[in-house]
């Protein structure tokens, strides 16, 4: 067993935690990236050699998609808004050039 991509594959999932918890989407989604390969590298011939650290990552990620289920209702209110001022900014722009 490798420890080091271990302890980086856990610390980059806790740290996804974090962004999680501080609503820092953008971050947590560059991590995601980074944590893939590193993910899939731990666990390439299956989970038999590292069976604590997956329950663990489980557990982690199960806080991680907890708070960003909570969170997918607000975002899409903010796109929304965002689309309709856009919509509203477009008007009054043809408005102010007719």
């Amino acid at each position: 067993m490798n420890t080091l991509p271990n302890e980086h594959l856990l610390a980059l999932t806790r740290e996804m935690l974090a962004c999680a918890q501080a609503n820092n989407w953008e971050k947590l989604t560059e991590l995601e990236q980074t944590r893939l390969p590193v993910f899939q590298q731990v666990f390439a011939k299956g989970i038999a050699d590292n069976i604590e650290l997956a329950r663990e990552i489980l557990s982690i990620d199960k806080q991680t998609m907890s708070l960003a289920s909570a969170e997918l209702p607000a975002l899409k209110q903010e796109v929304l808004d965002m689309h309709q001022s856009g919509i509203a900014s477009n008007a009054y722009q043809a408005i102010q050039n007719s």
